[in-house]
């Protein structure tokens, strides 16, 4: 049973479950795998086996009765059946069809911002590097492309972090106050000592001004922020429908997918200008700011060890892995936190458009995709 995964599921299996699946087969045997003789129910998409298809990581999303399992991982075809929990089947398959989607549509690549994760009935969810949708984060990674994740919104118990933004060519994204000074009580956490589970960064994510539907009913949640700060002194009431105020760790995200477009701008720019490298001095002290181990650990960029504050030499080129570093470089740390709770620290907005504005503001383009109701 050594193709079923997650590991921790074999010992679990009954042949009278029915279980849903993405099988993943090898890359060069997706018609003899349509060719299977074993009973498969297609849950979601278009309903048959070619909806099914999650042709960015070579697999299929289905169902399958525990009975059937071993036949399925005994076709020569296949080269894992991983195991999905029943409440996040359809987002799951829907987030790799998406990033697919991304993917065919923008071949430049860019920033992917996904602010969905396992519900917390379902943490702590261990961290597989092979599972499907790193896989498909790691492909959009080699196109071009790097997925910012919301790390979540269970805090404060350690252990809690979305196990989708883990990998090292993905990042996770936590909220903090909106000056950096403190982390939201309802920010993820990760686990102490561990060097994998921990948030990549922190960004503002505690009441922040966002667009509302106007023929949405506004929670009791909502309606209670907007009185705490003072909504109705900011927006005029023929437009106040429209819009509310948020807190969570979706909003740091997404506000960080826009500090990574700013970057993959600027590094466009850079090239377009026939520059080779560029030299950026951050407002940091070296010493200080190469406490944290992913910054000491990097694989792009170079730092001035003589240089009393952070300065980073990087190459000028379309690389996810470059803007990524940048984000790790740019966050400051919050004082009293490490990076179990804060990741490499906080990105101010402010900071990202100072060093990485020199050819201007990045042109707002949005494509959203849905994947779940």
């Amino acid at each position: 049973m050594s193709k079923v995964h997650p590991p921790e599921s074999r010992a679990e299996l009954q042949e009278d479950q029915d279980y849903k699946v993405i099988v993943l087969v090898q890359a060069d045997q997706e018609k003899e795998f349509q060719k299977t003789g074993i009973p498969l129910t297609y849950p979601v998409l278009t309903g048959d086996l070619e909806g099914a298809q999650l042709s960015l990581i070579d697999g299929w999303a289905v169902g399958v009765k525990g009975d059937k399992i071993k036949p399925l991982i005994n076709l020569p075809e296949v080269t894992a059946v991983w195991i999905i929990p029943d409440q996040i089947f359809e987002p799951y398959a829907n987030i790799i069809k998406g990033i697919r989607k991304w993917i065919d549509s923008n071949p430049d690549g860019g920033p992917i911002n996904i602010s969905l994760g396992p519900p917390p009935s379902l943490l702590p969810m261990p961290y597989h590097e092979d599972e499907p949708i790193n896989l498909a984060t790691k492909a959009a990674f080699k196109k071009g492309s790097l997925t910012i994740f919301s790390a979540g919104n269970s805090g404060p118990v350690d252990d809690t972090l979305n196990p989708w933004g883990l990998a090292p060519w993905v990042l996770e994204v936590g909220a903090a106050t909106n000056d950096g000074s403190a982390l939201w009580d309802g920010s993820s956490r990760g686990r102490k000592g561990d060097p994998i589970y921990r948030p990549g960064v922190v960004a503002p994510g505690v009441d922040l001004l966002t667009t509302h539907p106007g023929n949405v009913p506004k929670t009791p949640d909502l309606l209670e922020a907007e009185k705490r700060v003072g909504f109705d002194k900011m927006v005029p009431p023929e437009k106040r429908k429209y819009y509310t105020i948020v807190t969570g760790s979706s909003f740091a995200a997404g506000g960080v997918s826009g500090a990574a477009a700013q970057i993959y701008y600027f590094f466009q720019k850079a090239e377009e200008a026939g520059k080779k490298e560029v030299r950026i001095e951050f407002p940091y002290k070296r010493e200080e700011h190469l406490l944290d181990s992913r910054r000491r650990n990097r694989k792009v960029g170079s730092v001035d060890e003589s240089a009393e504050n952070f300065t980073v030499t990087y190459p000028v080129r379309h690389d996810p892995a470059l803007v990524r570093q940048a984000l790790i470089d740019i966050a400051r740390p919050i004082p009293g936190l490490g990076e179990k709770d804060a990741g490499s620290g906080f990105i101010d907005a402010a900071i990202v458009g100072e060093l990485f504005g020199t050819y201007g503001k990045w042109k707002t383009e949005l494509m959203s995709i849905k994947v779940t109701d």
